[in-house]
Order: structure tokens, then C-alpha cells, then sequence
């Protein structure tokens, strides 16, 4: 006969005991709850009337001693994580077989409490003290407030007990409850995240130190001018000194993942240049990097303290993300870009400055690229050693190009190749043959792709096939220019003009027009599948895997759809060769990693249908 594993028969005991022994006897549980995966859900009946309010309980046993009261146990990080979406609190409940205790406490929030390396572990032990032991009288006497206070409670206490200490936690704890949404409580038996505050009075001066559950603290310490406050029934945000400012900021900053809209809101509201100094770079980057978008516009504060206190380096990194995550809303951040700019004195710190803008306008919004263009040239004036550093040119290179400015940007990128190669983006020389073509110097942009090609090769690295089919574009192009009629840089004209030879079944001439229109206009998808089709039909493998090999690299899963729709409007095709053509696409677009070989050869052996229907005349682009 099978035997019954020892954890199933300690956890169905850690049930039994929670339904006999600590849910009151006039509350409705229902074990059925395998949605969720919980054990039970209790509702709370008062005066032999049921409340509507209900809960979750997560039963675990454990037959390992308690060590003066504390236990760890742990928990699984994918659970944790699932019970953030769980719409009722969950209280998980660890049941001692050994010693008949229960410890409690609230997890649906708790994953969010985790830092990014505890969340990425399999499982946490969760620490279980004296404070989190309960009964059934404790659970019957929070019956009123308990399932929608506590699940995502936060209990503040004062680790000191002096008269003074009182009365300023008392008016902390006044303050918050107004400030916060969060609940804001001084037990933490339940509460899901524990806070604790040390104060200590020296005269008129406060010191404070505030530390959460993993041991991170802030100090601070200031001085309390009118001891009157600690008396006053409320405390307005004027009178309200920076000490107590302080402390508020650093419990909104701890509670920030329990709700971050309303922390955000208060320590940009209130923030003082004391909390402010209290966090590194790279706190501050990491807390605005979390800020919602819509809330940028809350950020003056924190700009303007970044001016007074010189933090340039920390004011341009998050002057770029604010520009990005705006949408390029150069207006939201122009302000503190000049005065930032003008009261530097160090000129390495305002060269650096004036890139790292210019570096924001250019990522973000092609409209601001002329204002990306000064910006580069602030810093070389600023810091004249950027002329000496190739990345200088080639981002000025970048902006040239984007503006329409082929010729300088050319020279622009050699120059930075000629100052280090190797320090250079690989695809510098790519770069440098896409400003010859918008100058139709097409044998020069050719020799810049075969140079390019042959170090790849005599490295032994793999070659792109859209580099391949670039270079073997250009070639067509230099045949084909001199007899064109149109202006030769008109991805239109390019593209119209293979739609109509298409038509005509001239798939050959089509697939050149198709491609030196994807040539001129790299992101023009259609170009290239049309490229793609025509190779195709006149049995052109290797430019038919060439380009489905580049739109896998450019477009990914677009481009495949891109594919399959088109297939599928082919009324005449089979449904075998149908289904056969598209299980081949998606093998090689998407995750599935097909040789180039083999989608050379399976492709070369699709040979039993004929040419594709040309397209439509509302296919032709306007």
C-alpha cells in the first residue's frame, strides 16, 4: 500500500488545527478554494451576523522548534508573487505541531516588499517572531478592521520610550495617517511591513534613525524650534519642521511598493535637501526610473535640489529619462538644463552635461534633432577634449545624418574611425556606406560594404544576410540608375515602379526596384517582402533566403505576419504548399534557429506552384 508523505500529514494537522482552535467557532469556513490553491476562505460572522468580509487562509505545518518564539519558514517566490493578484487578503498561517502555537501574517504584499535578488530566487524564509503569535481571541478582536487594514498595514514604532518620544511618534503616527493611504499602525503583530524609529533628544535637537524589516536605516537629526508642536491636536504641512519631514519621507520611501503614487507623491511634494542627500546616484536613478509616467511632472522639486546641490551628473541622467519616458517634451526639463548649464563652473562637468542632454534629444524625437546638434557643440566648446574622443563625431555623426546632412555626416563618422576603429560602433563602416548612398556614390558605398564583409570573414564572423543583401543591392542599383527617369532617393518612385513591373510579371526588374527601394529606406518592410516574393518566382534562392534572413534580423515577428498575410491572400495557392511555405517561414523567423543551409535547401525544393498573384492596385504607395 502507498505511504502517505510526513509533510501531508503534518500540513492536513496544521488545517485541522486552525478550523479547531483558532478560527472562532461563529465564523463560515469553506476549504474550497482550489482556484487559488489556498486552504480556506473565512467570512466573519458578528452578533451571529454574517459581514461580508472575507479572507484566505495559506495553512502550513512544521514539526521543527521554535527558537525562543521565531521561526523561519519557508516560501515558495512564485507563490508569493501569484498571491499579489489574489482580490482578498491572504493570511498565512504556520501551525507548530509540536509546541500547539500559531503564527500569522499577512503576504499579499510581501513579494513586492523583496528586492530584485530575493525575487529572483526560488524561495524566501520568511521570519516569524513572538509578535506575529496569534489565538483565536486576537483574531476575534481585529474582526472590525482587520481584513482591509492590515494585508497592507505598516506598523511604525518607537524603539525609545521617553516622554518626548511619545509625543513626537504620536504626531508622526498622526501625520502619516492623514499623508498616507497606506495604513499606518503602531502593532505589528500583523501588519505586513514593520518599521522601526530610534529618537533621541539633546535640547531642542531630535536625532532619529529609521530602519525597515531587511536592516535598510536612514539617520537624521535636526532641530525642533517650538517643542508647542508636540502638543497640537494636528500639525499643518507649514509648521510641520524638516525633521518630521524626514521621517515621514523616509517611511513613504520604505513603503513605496506598497503604494507608490501616494510615496511619490509626498516626497516630491515635501522633499527636503536633507532626505535628498541621503540617497546615492544611483538610488535616486533607481526611484525615478520606477516613477509613473504620468507623475513627471511632479519632479521640480527634486530637479531644483539637484541645481542647488551641484548633483550634475545625477540631474542629466535623469533629465534624459524624464525627456524619453515625456515622449521628447523638451519643454518639461529645458529650464533646469540652463541653469544647471550656467551656474557649473567645473568645464569637464559642463561639457558633460551638454552631452549627455544632446544624447537625450537625440534618442528620443527627431524633431529635437537641431537642438540635439547645439547641444553637441555646448559640449565641445565647454570641454574641447571631445574632439579628441571618436565618440563625439560619431554621435554628431548620427544627428547629421538624421537631418538630411549626408555629406557631413560622412566625413563625420571617418573622422571618428580614424581616431580609434576599435573603439568605434562594428557597423561603422555599414554607417559610412548609407550616407554615400543618399549621395549615390554607389561604388564607394560598395567598397565600404566589402571591406566590411571581408574582416568579418577573415575574423570567421557570421555576416548578416541584410548586410549581404545591402551589398548585393547596391550593385543593382549602380546598373540601373542611369536610365531611371525618376529621382533616384524616392523610395516611392522605387516602390510604385516595381508594383507595375509585378503586374506585368516582370518579377526580375521587380525584384531590383524592391530592393534599392528597401536600400534608400531600410525600415520599409514591405519593400523587402515584396523583394522576397519576386526572388521567389523567378527561383532566385539565395536572394529569397538572403531577404527572409534580414526580415527575421529587422522586423522579427512583424515581418513573419507581414508573410503569412500575404500567403494567405494567394486565393489559387494549395493548402498544402500553403501550409508548407508558412511552417517554413515560422520555423526561421521565429524562435525556432534554422541553419541558413537548410532554409537554403528548403526553400530550393518548393518548386510546385506557380508565381505569387501580383498585388493589388491599392497596394501601390501614395
Amino acid at each position: 500500500m502507498a505511504k502517505r508523505n510526513n509533510n501531508h500529514i503534518i500540513g492536513d494537522e496544521a488545517v485541522n488545527a486552525i478550523k479547531a482552535s483558532l478560527i472562532p467557532q461563529e465564523w463560515i469556513t469553506n476549504p474550497q478554494t482550489s482556484d487559488y490553491g489556498l486552504d480556506m476562505l473565512v467570512e466573519i460572522v458578528k452578533a451571529n451576523e454574517t459581514t461580508g468580509k472575507m479572507f484566505f487562509i495559506q495553512a502550513k505545518g512544521t514539526d521543527t522548534l521554535s527558537n525562543s518564539g521565531t521561526i523561519h519558514f519557508p516560501f515558495p517566490i512564485e507563490r508569493l508573487r501569484d498571491y499579489t493578484s489574489v482580490p482578498l487578503p491572504v493570511l498565512l498561517v504556520v501551525y507548530s505541531c509540536r509546541e500547539n502555537l500559531f503564527w500569522g501574517k499577512w503576504i499579499n504584499s510581501l513579494y513586492c516588499l523583496l528586492s530584485p535578488e530575493q525575487q529572483a530566487q526560488k524561495f524566501f524564509s520568511i521570519e516569524l517572531t513572538p509578535n506575529n503569535i496569534i489565538d483565536r481571541d486576537y483574531l476575534r478582536s481585529h474582526s472590525d478592521h482587520f481584513t482591509d487594514i492590515l494585508p497592507s498595514g505598516v506598523c511604525v514604532q518607537a524603539q525609545s520610550c521617553s516622554p518626548e518620544s511619545c509625543k513626537i511618534h504620536k504626531q508622526i503616527l498622526s501625520k502619516a495617517g492623514r499623508l498616507f493611504s497606506t495604513s499606518i499602525t503602531d502593532s505589528n503583530r500583523l501588519a505586513c511591513m514593520n518599521i522601526s524609529i530610534e529618537y533621541s533628544f539633546d535640547q531642542n535637537n531630535v536625532s532619529a534613525i529609521i530602519q525597515d524589516n531587511y536592516g535598510h536605516l536612514f539617520h537624521f537629526s535636526g532641530p525642533l524650534e517650538d517643542k508647542a508642536i508636540l502638543y497640537y491636536n494636528t500639525i499643518s504641512d507649514s509648521d510641520c519642521p524638516d525633521i518630521m519631514w524626514d521621517i515621514l519621507l523616509s517611511i513613504a520611501y520604505f513603503e513605496r511598493n506598497l503604494n507608490w503614487a501616494e510615496a511619490f507623491m509626498i516626497i516630491t511634494r515635501h522633499l527636503t535637501p536633507t532626505f535628498f542627500s541621503s540617497l546615492s546616484d544611483a538610488d535616486w536613478l533607481s526611484f525615478i526610473h520606477d516613477t509613473p509616467r504620468e507623475r513627471l511632472n511632479h519632479l521640480d522639486r527634486f530637479l531644483g535640489l539637484c541645481v542647488e546641490a551641484g548633483r550634475v551628473e545625477l540631474l542629466s541622467l535623469s533629465l534624459l529619462y524624464v525627456f524619453t519616458a515625456s515622449n521628447g517634451d523638451y519643454n518639461l526639463t529645458r529650464p533646469y538644463l540652463y541653469q544647471v548649464y550656467t551656474n557649473e563652473s567645473d568645464t569637464e562637468k559642463k561639457g558633460l552635461l551638454a552631452y549627455n542632454i544632446a544624447n537625450s534629444l537625440r534618442t528620443t524625437n527627431l524633431d529635437a534633432m537641431h537642438d540635439a546638434a547645439s547641444w553637441y557643440f555646448i559640449a565641445i566648446h565647454s570641454f574641447p577634449a571631445y574632439r579628441k574622443l571618436e565618440y563625439w563625431w560619431q554621435e554628431m555623426g548620427s544627428v547629421l545624418y538624421n537631418t538630411g546632412h549626408y555629406f557631413f555626416a560622412e566625413h563625420f563618422y571617418k573622422k571618428a574611425r580614424s581616431i580609434s576603429r576599435e573603439r568605434c560602433y562594428p557597423e561603422i563602416s555599414l554607417l559610412i556606406a548609407d550616407c554615400l548612398v543618399q549621395q549615390l556614390k554607389l561604388a564607394d558605398a560598395q567598397d565600404e560594404i566589402n571591406t566590411f564583409i571581408a574582416e568579418k570573414r577573415k575574423n570567421k564572423e557570421d555576416v548578416k544576410s541584410s548586410i549581404i543583401l545591402k551589398s548585393k543591392a547596391i550593385s543593382l542599383f549602380k546598373d540601373i540608375v542611369s536610365v531611371i527617369s525618376f529621382d533616384p532617393l524616392s523610395t516611392i518612385d522605387w516602390f510604385n515602379s516595381g508594383v507595375n513591373m509585378f503586374h506585368n510579371n516582370c518579377f526580375k526588374e521587380a525584384l531590383s526596384y524592391f530592393l534599392i527601394a528597401w536600400l534608400i529606406n531600410d525600415s520599409d518592410k514591405e519593400s523587402l517582402a515584396n523583394t522576397l516574393f519576386c526572388a521567389w518566382n523567378i527561383k532566385e534562392t539565395s536572394i529569397t533566403c538572403d531577404a527572409l534572413w534580414a526580415i527575421k534580423e529587422l522586423y522579427g515577428d512583424d515581418g513573419y505576419n507581414m508573410i503569412v498575410s500575404t500567403i494567405l491572400k494567394q486565393k489559387d495557392m494549395p493548402e498544402q504548399i500553403r501550409d508548407q511555405f508558412i511552417d517554413g517561414f515560422r520555423a526561421i523567423i521565429s524562435e525556432h534557429d534554422v541553419p541558413r543551409n537548410e532554409s537554403h535547401n528548403r526553400f530550393a525544393s518548393y518548386d510546385g506552384w506557380g508565381p505569387f498573384q501580383p498585388p493589388n492596385d491599392s497596394d501601390t504607395i501614395d
